[in-house]
């Protein structure tokens, strides 16, 4: 889920998409990059959310979801030590953003 969010037309989309519904932003943004992106964040649409997951993808969080095999997202980054990883998590320490997280599991972010 955060891989398929992570490249920077997908950025640009979420960062224009701060108003709207994910729907409505799946309605703006072509791309099958964003498509893939938004299809996984469907049920994670408000703004709280978005702007979580955009400061979440930082190719350091990247690469530390990148080494996580079988935990969940949010278990992968609690064991990443960077100041960047723990920027993102202090972000993303509300209920709505882990449940988000929590749902888009590593199985998710590696497909």
């Amino acid at each position: 889920c955060l891989y398929h969010c992570s490249t920077s037309t997908v950025r640009f989309c979420l960062v224009h998409c701060s108003t709207s519904t994910v729907r409505s932003c799946l309605y703006h943004c072509s791309t099958s990059t964003v498509r893939s992106c938004l299809s996984c964040l469907y049920h994670c649409s408000n703004s709280t959310v978005r702007f979580g997951l955009v400061h979440c993808s930082t190719s350091t969080v990247r690469s530390c979801l990148d080494q996580c095999s079988t935990s969940t997202v949010r278990s992968c980054l609690d064991h990443c030590s960077t100041s960047t990883v723990r920027s993102c998590l202090v972000h993303c320490s509300n209920s709505t953003v882990r449940s988000c997280l929590v749902h888009c599991s590593t199985s998710t972010v590696r497909s």
